[in-house]
């Protein structure tokens, strides 16, 4: 995720986060996923490695409540729709829906 972000910005100056913040939690979440299906989700040596401030220690398995989900899949389709909306403004990528602006008139 950190080196697909890198490229983005690097090769067409887009930003795929806005912040470091969004960074590390999409990174996060690819890690749970990797460790949940390759590793019946103990925490591994890769998990410890990739993720800034890992929230279980190696060894441990990662067991997600229903409101962990819920709070994962509201940030991962919030940043779909950031993306999306920043990318239709930068490369004017057509929008399957229309996104409403801050000063309410809508993208199209």
């Amino acid at each position: 995720m950190r080196d697909l972000g890198q490229f983005l910005s690097k090769r067409l100056g887009f930003d795929l986060f806005r912040d470091k913040k969004s960074l590390e939690r999409a990174v996060l979440l690819v890690e749970i996923r990797n460790v949940i299906v390759h590793a019946r989700g103990i925490v591994n040596d890769t998990f410890i490695q990739r993720v800034a401030k890992p929230p279980i220690p190696r060894g441990k398995q990662i067991k997600l409540t229903i409101h962990d989900v819920q709070d994962h899949l509201k940030f991962l389709a919030d940043s779909v729709s950031d993306i999306e909306g920043r990318a239709h403004d930068k490369f004017g990528i057509k929008l399957p829906y229309k996104v409403p602006s801050q000063s309410g008139s809508t993208r199209k």
